[in-house]
């Protein structure tokens, strides 16, 4: 173990030093034009990094003619493929048009942002603007435009004096930037949440074999989990580390395990509300083979809707069925089992033990803590979700699936902390309708009307075969010999 966290410690550090400072930010630069209809403030490149580059630009503006009623100034932003001005740059970093250009594709296909002029001795306007850029299709170069067509109706006017000064900052999708120009890379980050994932895949492994006489399948399944979201981060880590993109290979490598990761935690999830070796012994091929399909369904269409910058509406529609699925589902088997439980409880009352001394009552806390995490887990993402994308500047928008990511750890750590692995006792001898295990020793006599406490050989009533749609076996407490741990169905005695 000792060796791993070496090698993660100096994966880390090779990380953060190598990363080179890549963010591109312009000083504040003033301006003074004259017959101005349209001003390429600056000119820059995406840097094609990893996510997607978020910038920040602002400016202030003064001119000396009083502009019409409801009138704006534009801040355009244009890929290279919409506006390539084949006119030199002057020495301040910017070319006057002439009116031409306000009849051109300009207005029709950049993105527009307005900049309000307020009247006086100098009608001044200013703007403060925050975005994404889109880099689809490898267009990396961008035009920052100042237009003022709109204020300018009249070729033959007296012309207009324009004066005012922008600054701006480009932040690369692989950093978080912060106001002062300072930034930091998401690839430490991401490294150090695979290195947290890593140490959970080590203590639950760790955990298993200190139980190794008591845990069950399920528990064996919950390690994957934090394993497939370790390799998850360590990829992810590597794809924010690199400056100029990905290979396809290692992207889509990236990709399939992120898939993998939502998929496996969907699936745990399914098999926990299910009860699948808590109260249910089997599963069954038809409904583990839905299970599954219905995470991978899932898991598959929220990273589209996640990763694409405009995906479909049909995805998103699908995304949100599959999600009602999911939750449906969970939600569901879960209640199903907190029922018979407490219909099993009833029971076991009905014959003077005591239930909440029997493995029934720890089963039936597992489940009401399971459903109590589930419901704060989803309301706490939704609020945090709603207030990051509102606190958080654009171009510190990387740390809100690091924060969401923390959340899902804190998740998982509780979800595991509930389903660990435990010692009941040997084995829970069940009395089913009609039938008794051959060594299970009769209850101990009692007085009448005397709740007694449950231990170790005395057999439990279960819920009615009616009750389970004929499948009295499926809801039990016990560990028999050869399946200890939370409790699993009793063979059927064979007769001699």
């Amino acid at each position: 173990m000792r060796v791993l966290h070496t090698a993660l410690l100096l994966l880390a550090v090779t990380l953060a030093v190598s990363s080179r400072n890549n963010h591109q930010r312009g000083a504040t630069t003033a301006f003074d034009f004259t017959s101005v209809y349209l001003l390429d403030l600056v000119r820059f490149n995406a840097t094609n990094t990893a996510g997607r580059d978020t910038f920040t630009l602002s400016i202030d503006v003064a001119v000396d003619k009083l502009p019409p009623p409801h009138t704006f100034m534009f801040l355009r932003f244009c890929t290279s493929s919409h506006f390539s001005p084949e006119i030199a740059m002057t020495s301040a970093g910017m070319v006057p048009y002439n009116d031409s250009m306000c009849r051109g594709t300009v207005t029709a296909q950049c993105d527009s942002y307005p900049v309000a002029l307020t009247s006086g001795a100098l009608n001044k306007g200013s703007a403060k603007v925050a975005g994404v850029l889109n880099t689809d299709g490898g267009r990396d170069d961008y035009d920052v435009l100042l237009d003022l067509c709109a204020l300018i109706s009249d070729v033959s006017a007296p012309p207009l004096k324009l004066q005012g000064a922008f600054s701006w900052m480009l932040c690369p999708g692989n950093k978080i930037c912060f106001g002062n120009g300072t930034t930091f890379g998401l690839a430490l980050l991401y490294a150090a949440f695979a290195l947290v994932w890593g140490l959970l895949v080590l203590v639950w492994g760790g955990h298993m074999y200190h139980f190794r006489h008591a845990f069950i399948a399920l528990q064996r399944h919950m390690l994957l989990v934090p394993f497939a979201e370790c390799v998850y981060m360590a990829l992810t880590a590597i794809h924010n580390h690199s400056e100029s993109g990905l290979s396809r290979g290692l992207f889509v490598a990236t990709l399939f395990c992120r898939v993998v990761s939502l998929a496996t935690a969907a699936n745990e999830m399914l098999l926990i509300a299910h009860g699948w070796k808590i109260t249910r012994d089997d599963l069954g091929t038809l409904l583990n083979v839905q299970y599954r399909l219905l995470s991978l369904a899932w898991a598959l269409a929220l990273s589209i809707v996640d990763g694409a910058t405009a995906a479909p509406l049909i995805v998103f529609v699908i995304w949100c069925c599959l999600w009602t699925c999911l939750v449906y589902t969970v939600w569901s088997r879960m209640a199903f089992n907190i029922a018979i439980l407490h219909l099993q409880m009833d029971l076991i009352a009905g014959v003077l033990i005591d239930p909440h001394t029997t493995p029934v009552a720890s089963k039936l806390r597992l489940f009401v803590a399971f459903r109590r995490g589930l419901v704060v887990y989803f309301v706490a993402v939704f609020f945090l979700n709603v207030a990051l994308h509102q606190i958080v500047p654009v171009t510190m928008g990387g740390l809100v699936p690091l924060v969401l990511e923390g959340l899902y750890m804190c998740f998982c750590v509780g979800i595991g902390c509930i389903f660990r692995c435990r010692d009941f006792s040997p084995i829970f001898y069940v009395t089913f309708p009609q039938q008794a295990h051959p060594d299970a020793p009769a209850p101990a006599t009692t007085n009448a009307w005397t709740m007694t406490e449950w231990h170790e050989g005395i057999g439990l009533p279960t819920v009615p075969a009616h009750v389970l749609h004929k499948k009295s076996r499926n809801v039990v407490v016990q560990s028999p010999g050869d399946a200890t741990g939370l409790g699993t169905v009793l063979p059927k005695p064979t007769a001699n």
